[in-house]
């Protein structure tokens, strides 16, 4: 079981779904194909959690990721990473 302060709460959640509109809505960065192929992650590196979406685009072939945003941890995160 993951520790409390590595799980998504409302607001990771949130975050993942206001910017996975945003990229579907504006599409490929490359050429502007809106049916792009992503996959939404969050990366808990050292004291922030790092969003992030990993794109692919099928009509130009570009691969991508894009970094959404980064958020610190809560006060009480003990840095338990298991990515240092």
């Amino acid at each position: 079981m993951l520790p409390d302060w590595e799980l998504p709460d409302a607001d990771d959640i949130r975050i993942l779904e206001n910017e996975t509109h945003r990229t579907l809505k504006e599409g490929c960065k490359e050429c502007g194909f809106l049916q792009v192929v992503f996959q939404s992650c969050i990366s808990v590196e050292n004291e922030c959690k790092v969003f992030f979406l990993s794109i692919e685009c099928p009509k130009c072939l570009a691969k991508y990721k894009d970094i959404m945003t980064i958020k610190p941890m809560r006060k009480d995160y003990d840095n338990k990473s298991i990515y240092k």
